[in-house]
């Protein structure tokens, strides 16, 4: 990045392949390749959790059925690891990047508030089931 930045413009013309100020080339060659991914990010994640959960618990009830031991049972029924760092750094992006492209594209305030309230949702919904089945084993195995 330093590097791009110390050429000078002789050698290279940065200045025409993108161009200077907010304006529709600005749109079309710069701001698509931003608004895509923000799109993209506001349904894939959340969606991608709230489908597997279903899976997961069908997969959970087929594998303790052929579970002989209580070591398998265990780690059938513990919860993965939330991957919080993961979250946060995602949510940070998606607010950055709003905060700083939103003035030439006001449309990124409004799915940067449904991704990051989707984000909550989603990580709201996980949680419950995930304590809710650690909540299940304790008082199944307590005994």
């Amino acid at each position: 990045m330093i590097i791009v930045v110390n050429i000078s413009n002789k050698c290279i013309r940065i200045s025409s392949i993108y161009p200077s100020d907010f304006d529709r080339s600005w749109y079309s060659q710069v701001g698509g390749k931003i608004l895509a991914p923000m799109i993209i990010a506001m349904f894939l994640p959340q969606l991608f959790n709230l489908l597997l959960i279903p899976l997961k618990k069908c997969m959970i009830q087929v594998k303790a059925k052929s579970a002989t031991f209580q070591k398998d049972l265990n780690k059938i029924f513990t919860p993965p690891e939330l991957d919080i760092s993961l979250r946060n750094a995602v949510a940070m992006n998606i607010l950055f990047v709003s905060v700083f492209f939103s003035s030439g594209m006001p449309l990124l305030y409004i799915i940067a508030f449904l991704t990051l309230t989707g984000m909550y949702y989603s990580d709201k919904y996980i949680g419950k089931l995930l304590i809710h089945g650690i909540f299940l084993l304790y008082m199944a195995f307590s005994r």
